[in-house]
């Protein structure tokens, strides 16, 4: 099974479920997809759903960070991910923690990109 991904809205969230598996053969399509919905939707309105998503060996791994890193850089924001399974969060804490903010749930992120819920917590 590859990678398949489903975009829903939320709002003005903009959710991106991700589910299946990433490898090496998947990654182009997965890194070009990715910025393009990005520059279609934005930063501020990207939440990446990895609930459904398992990754096979390191390549795909690799390939899967190396596209979120992309993003950070050309949208100078940290991709929000959610439903980041236990195992998976540890890698990601380690190849990009400075890249990525990762939440327990969609509705938590969702919090931190909504403008009334920054101007609260910055109150």
């Amino acid at each position: 099974m590859s990678m398949k991904a489903q975009l829903r809205q939320k709002g003005k969230i903009t959710i991106l479920a991700l589910d299946g598996h990433t490898e090496y053969q998947n990654s182009e399509e997965f890194r070009t997809n990715l910025i393009k919905i990005y520059e279609k939707h934005g930063a501020d309105n990207i939440v990446i759903d990895l609930a459904g998503l398992d990754f096979v060996g390191s390549s795909g791994i690799r390939n899967f960070v190396d596209a979120l890193k992309e993003v950070n850089q050309i949208n100078s924001k940290k991709p929000v991910l959610c439903g980041v399974k236990s195992e998976f969060r540890k890698i990601f804490h380690v190849m990009a923690k400075d890249t990525l903010n990762i939440f327990e749930s969609e509705d938590k992120a969702i919090e931190t990109l909504i403008p009334e819920n920054k101007k609260k917590s910055n109150a």
